[in-house]
């Protein structure tokens, strides 16, 4: 498709004809004027050589139309160690308004009498058809202040791979657009506010359908904008949520996607879409899935006018949050093991009266009596809308243990912020690790803004009691929507309880322990592979009650990595499995359930024949006079933990398989015959593509 044919070595080593190189006409726009290129051919023979000229070039792999390239003469005259020269006029005006336009590529061939091809010369241009603008106009919501833009993108989504540029970036604003060639286009922008009340929301709305054929104007009117969240029977809080579309091309050549991500914080995310179309060119592909948690803490407040309910939460429903690491020598290894440190909280059910001490600091706070009460801080000097510098937030927190306090209510705009992880240096092993410093010397509840001004206002005419109950590990909820072709009009996603699945997991372990990460993915026949989403981190020794919707031809997988505590706050080496569940079948998963053993593991199915592909590797089974030694090491309830039979791994195990390998000494494997005699063990070359031209072996 490219080049003027393959080379003759012997006539590039003594010429008879060359030429003054290819003919590249390069870019021009619409209107097309003739343009000329003058073409020179060299003798490097005693006798004069006649050529006859001829050109021709395609787009697309179609052929150009007569008169787009035309020649001074179709035969010249090359005189013995001279030259001769033909005009080659390309003339754009032939191709009108119907082209076809884009990148056309040729050959100007030169053939003597004879007709053997004494010279090839490239020929090469991109004609632009006329281009039109596209202008994508964002109307505000209603009662918006602070209005950002992120990024714009415009994309092609036909089939014209040979006309349109690469997919445009730019600066998202109000008003954004470019100049185009005729065609399908899809465009979209990121946008964030904030209400009234200073809350923030974002969206991505688009225009995933756009037919350009002249100056074309698009209106996203965020106005129509609908909300993105998930209704649980319970109340509840997100704990992970990803919202995303994907828009691909007809050919797949572009693409473009676009999500938002939420992790646990003072507040739900505020998360907008704008419904569409349903697309007829490509696909449009749209999720959201979300891991809910019913809330670890509730408060009431009464006293100073009628009890009213308080929108608290602590910073994380996890039992512990990272707390940084220890590291010491051993030789020359540096080895490593994770702090966890669990966070406080206020007894399950109880009462307290309300004191308030300004910004908590520790002169404030020895100005009331805080003993046996909850103490309400406004740190506004060191917090701001993406959190508090909690290392401040500890020592304020310390000085109302100190004043004899049994909980601290925070009111922070934006969450409490992360807590510190320091790394300990233990200069002589292990047991000279320094002492791991806590979350906190109390629990610590955040307020948000207009609950803790209402307490402000009830403290200033008395006392005020608050009333507090909460769930020692909440009840999780599990859910996904897909939708194809378009976002849908039905928003908010609301999950019925008749579509819902009860899941038990129970933690077990012989000695005391916390599950790390614990993960959570819904595998649908008819969408991509979903983003894992994480729940939240328990004790082992436990059980976790979920909740997962119930969706036609779907897999729901489950993994969890835990380590045991080898002190306080610390974590020895941890280790991981994971199940896969088609709902209805088996909904109790055991984990770290004994003994572990090495076996093949039952496909999970559905009901339709669903499965997931995981790779092109058999465990553990038999194709023929084959068998296939590489063996999951599993729990007795089925969770693999490990791979056995794949050598010198390069991380083929865990491309395929999701997993970790497993090899001598630690795992090795044998296969006998009845006799007792071994197999002779034959080692498979496998290899994989990442995506990059490159190969793992």
């Amino acid at each position: 498709a490219q080049g003027a044919g393959r080379a003759d070595l012997a006539r590039a080593i003594d010429p008879t004809i060359t030429t003054a190189g290819n003919l590249n006409f390069g870019r021009y726009e619409f209107p097309h004027s003739p343009v000329s290129r003058t073409h020179t051919y060299n003798n490097h023979t005693d006798e004069a050589i006649t050529l006859r000229l001829s050109a021709s070039a395609n787009v697309g792999g179609k052929p150009g139309p007569a008169g787009l390239f035309s020649l001074s003469a179709t035969e010249v005259t090359v005189p013995a160690h001279g030259q001769a020269a033909v005009t080659i006029t390309m003339n754009g005006g032939v191709l009108g308004d119907a082209g076809p336009y884009g990148a056309y590529n040729g050959l100007l061939n030169a053939n003597d009498a004879t007709g053997e091809l004494r010279a090839a010369s490239r020929i090469g241009a991109f004609l632009e058809p006329v281009r039109h603008q596209l202008t994508v106009k964002v109307i505000p919501p209603a009662g918006a202040t602070g209005v950002r833009f992120g990024n714009a993108v415009i994309i092609p989504v036909d089939d014209k791979v040979f006309l349109h540029d690469e997919p445009i970036t730019m600066p998202g604003a109000e008003t954004f657009g470019a100049r185009l060639f005729g065609g399908t286009f899809a465009a979209a922008t990121a946008v964030e506010w904030r209400d009234a009340d200073g809350r923030l929301h974002q969206a991505v709305p688009s225009a995933p359908e756009v037919t350009v054929t002249g100056a074309t104007t698009v209106t996203l009117d965020l106005r129509k904008l609908k909300p993105v969240s998930v209704q649980t029977p319970q109340a509840t809080e997100t704990y992970d949520a990803v919202t995303r579309f994907e828009r691909i091309s007809a050919t797949g050549a572009w693409g473009m996607t676009a999500e938002l991500l939420a992790e646990y914080g003072a507040a739900d995310p505020n998360w907008w879409a704008l419904p569409t179309q349903q697309v007829r060119t490509g696909t449009f592909t749209y999720n959201t899935s979300a891991v809910k948690v019913t809330p670890v803490v509730g408060m009431w407040a009464f006293g100073g006018g009628w009890p009213f309910a308080l929108g608290v939460r602590y910073g994380t429903p996890d039992v512990a949050v990272d707390g940084g690491e220890q590291q010491w020598k051993e030789g020359e290894t540096t080895v490593a093991r994770d702090v966890r440190i669990p966070v406080p909280r206020l007894p399950i059910v109880g009462k307290a009266q309300v004191v308030q001490a300004g910004s908590g600091t520790p002169a404030e706070i020895s100005k009331v009596d805080a003993a046996g009460k909850l103490v309400l801080i406004s740190p506004a000097d060191i917090c701001t809308t993406t959190g508090c510098h909690f290392a401040v937030l500890r020592e304020r927190v310390a000085a109302a243990k100190s004043a004899g306090a049994i909980g601290v209510l925070a009111a922070t705009p934006a969450g409490l912020g992360d807590s510190p992880s320091p790394l300990y240096q233990c200069a002589n092993g292990p047991d000279s690790c320094p002492p791991v410093e806590p979350y906190a010397a109390l629990p610590i509840v955040n307020v948000p803004a207009n609950d803790a001004g209402k307490l402000l206002a009830r403290l200033g005419k008395g006392k005020v009691e608050v009333v507090f109950g909460g769930n020692a590990q909440p009840e999780v909820y599990s859910a996904g929507f897909d939708t194809a072709g378009r976002i849908p009009d039905g928003l908010p996603h609301r999950v019925d309880p008749r579509d819902l699945e009860k899941v038990e997991h129970r933690f077990h372990s012989d000695r005391p322990g916390l599950a790390i990460g614990f993960t959570w993915s819904q595998f649908v026949k008819s969408q991509p592979d979903p983003v894992g989403l994480s729940l939240p981190a328990t004790g082992m020794q436990s059980a976790v009650t979920t909740f997962v919707n119930r969706r036609a031809d779907s897999i729901n997988r489950y993994q969890v990595e835990w380590g045991d505590y080898t002190g306080p706050s610390v974590i020895g080496g941890t280790r991981g499995e994971y199940q896969e569940l088609v709902l209805g079948n088996r909904n109790t998963v055991g984990w770290n359930t004994g003994p572990t053993v090495p076996g093949a593991v039952r496909t999970v199915r559905t009901a339709s024949g669903y499965t997931l592909s995981t790779g092109t590797v058999c465990a553990g089974c038999r194709q023929g006079d084959v068998f296939y030694p590489a063996h999951f090491v599993t729990s007795s309830s089925g969770a693999r933990q490990a791979m056995v039979g794949i050598v010198n791994n390069t991380g083929i195990s865990e491309f395929f398989f999701g997993i970790r390998n497993c090899e001598a000494t630690a795992c090795d494997f044998t296969l006998r015959n009845a006799s007792g005699e071994e197999y002779e063990r034959r080692l498979l070359h496998l290899a994989f593509g990442i995506g990059n031209g490159q190969k793992g072996h």
